[in-house]
């Protein structure tokens, strides 16, 4: 099981935000995210687990460390084989990164982080080199970044 929230996906991140979100009982909210952040299907999780070990593993669901930790944010990041880095600076991005990022902010920036950090990340190859970002590329990138980082 993932001891910290940055282990997770990006989809995992958003279902679990989802799921503490809407789901009002506090027992059933925890075995969703329990079985979100673990793969084992609810129904499993609730019929297949002797209580203590289900309850063990709820105990450590509620540690979870969510701090981030206190080192320097890499800007560089392999996803899916491929080497991405980040153009934080406004100035650095082309107008349809600023454009396609702004639009994707406007409606609820948490769920649209994927498709966000698609539009002003770009991919370089192993030298470092950045490859001009391509929007007709956008929606492949960002499925890669929901899937996988």
């Amino acid at each position: 099981m993932v001891s910290n929230y940055s282990q997770l996906s990006i989809k995992q991140f958003l279902l679990c935000k989802m799921i503490s979100e809407t789901e009002a009982d506090p027992l059933q909210r925890n075995i969703r995210l329990l079985s979100e952040i673990t793969g084992i299907e609810v129904e499993r999780l609730e019929n297949h687990f002797p209580i203590g070990e289900l309850t063990a593993m709820l105990n450590d669901l509620g540690k979870l460390d969510n701090s981030l930790e206190d080192k320097k944010v890499r800007m560089t990041f392999r996803c899916g084989g491929k080497r991405f880095k980040v153009k934080w600076k406004q100035q650095e991005l082309t107008a349809s990164q600023y454009i396609d990022s702004t639009t994707f902010a406007r409606s609820n920036p948490i769920e649209q982080i994927h498709n966000i950090l698609a539009s002003i990340c770009v991919e370089v190859n192993w030298l470092g080199i950045e490859r001009p970002y391509d929007g007709a590329k956008h929606k492949e990138v960002s499925e890669l970044f929901y899937r996988l980082c």
